[in-house]
This record gives structure tokens, C-alpha cells and sequence, in this order.
């Protein structure tokens, strides 16, 4: 517990506030890290093709109203490239 609070630490204070925006939803230093490396490492064909098909499958759940639909939908995508 100790040790994944000091990588959250490490990690969120090296980025820019997009992504610390971007992450603000990652609950351990590993998904901090995993969602980075899923919007980093990849190509931006690959990421886009990735992220519409995100898009189009998703569904609004019956108990979410609107403003959290939408919340849910912006997390799936990264934070803008600089």
C-alpha cells in the first residue's frame, strides 16, 4: 500500500494537468500506469480505430443519467496529444 502510493505520487507529479485530468479516475499506481501506456503506445491509426470502436459499442446504463453517461464516455478517451 505504502509503495503503490509513492509510485501514484511519483507518477502523478510528473505529468502535465491533461494527464492528471486523464487519470484522475485511477485508483492504484499500476492503472495510473496501464491507461498512459494505452494511449502511448500506440500508433494514432491504431489508437484512433481503438477509440471509435470504444465509442460505438458503448451503452448508456439504465440507472446512469445523462451528465454520467457522458463522464463515462469522456473517460475512454486520452487527454489530448501536445
Amino acid at each position: 500500500m505504502k509503495d503503490d502510493s509513492l509510485a501514484q505520487l511519483v507518477l502523478v507529479g510528473s505529468m502535465d494537468d491533461a494527464n492528471v485530468e486523464f487519470t484522475a479516475i485511477c485508483d492504484s499506481g499500476k492503472s495510473i500506469w496501464k491507461k498512459l501506456l494505452f494511449v502511448y503506445e500506440q500508433s494514432s491509426g491504431q489508437w484512433l480505430d481503438r477509440l471509435m470502436e470504444q465509442f460505438f459499442r458503448s451503452e448508456k446504463d439504465g440507472d446512469d443519467d445523462v451528465v454520467t453517461h457522458i463522464t463515462k464516455l469522456q473517460n475512454t478517451a486520452p487527454c489530448p496529444r501536445a
